[in-house]
């Protein structure tokens, strides 16, 4: 695949299977981010992997500190929407309608997407 095919077939996932990923998978993942560039080839990076009762730990924190109203600790400044560009605002309301649709209703599609976001996408593993 080249680099335009690559950028153009880009898409975000929001709802992963059960399906395990295999170490082997994850070591390859990880050696391909290696290759990143960095400031001199410092390579300053660590890279911690949760799967199991680890992730599953994170996520329940991260589903009560949700449920809590606890705001997460943005490394950068958060704005509001309404300080977005039009542009911007109309781009989410745009994807907020490919979402809304697959739904009989807005509060189905809020209820089930907060409940993945919860849930971390129900992802089996995480990298980071």
């Amino acid at each position: 695949m080249d680099l335009q095919d690559a950028i153009n077939q880009r898409h975000s996932i929001r709802q992963f299977t059960n399906k395990p990923v295999e170490k082997k998978m994850i070591t390859k993942i990880v050696e391909l981010a290696q290759r990143a560039p960095s400031w001199v080839n410092s390579q300053p990076w660590q890279v911690y992997c949760a799967m199991g009762d680890t992730l599953q730990a994170i996520k329940n924190a991260y589903r009560d500190q949700d449920i809590a109203g606890n705001q997460g600790n943005s490394d950068l400044p958060v704005m509001s929407r309404e300080d977005w560009a039009p542009q911007t605002q109309d781009n989410m309301k745009q994807w907020r309608h490919g979402i809304v649709h697959h739904f009989a209703n807005f509060d189905e599609a809020h209820e089930k997407m907060t409940n993945a976001s919860n849930t971390l996408y129900d992802s089996p593993v995480i990298l980071y």
